[in-house]
């Protein structure tokens, strides 16, 4: 986790660009400045989640069976859309756990009185 000073595209991808593989297939809300993430930066994929419309998917995001955990296969899937290609499962694309650990974090970092002393908690910093 690093501090940013702005979330504008270029801050953001920079760093996407420093610490995410670009074989990655993201999934984020649909914060402005991650549409057409995938494209621009080449990653494997991306899917996105409406927060002012819902919190999970309402339609699959279609991803090859070997990229993804099993865990996130959307097993209950009865909806209409046919697999576009061979091999390929849905997700069901949700940000819960991203959304967690930033209210986690924001609850701690409340805690901090400077901001050496928050690099410090977030690793940044020197022991």
């Amino acid at each position: 986790m690093v501090i940013v000073e702005d979330r504008t595209k270029e801050t953001l991808y920079d760093l996407i660009q420093k610490f995410i593989h670009p074989d990655t297939i993201v999934f984020t809300d649909g914060w402005r400045s991650y549409r057409n993430m995938a494209e621009e930066l080449g990653f494997a994929g991306w899917a996105w989640v409406n927060h002012s419309t819902n919190f999970v998917s309402e339609e699959p995001f279609w991803v090859q069976s070997a990229l993804i955990n099993p865990e996130l296969i959307w097993t209950d899937y009865t909806g209409q859309d046919m697999p576009p290609g061979p091999n390929m499962v849905p997700v069901k694309v949700h940000t819960n756990t991203c959304e967690r650990m930033w209210e986690d974090t924001k609850s701690y970092v409340l805690s901090c009185h400077s901001k050496d002393q928050l690099d410090y908690y977030l690793g940044n910093g020197a022991a």
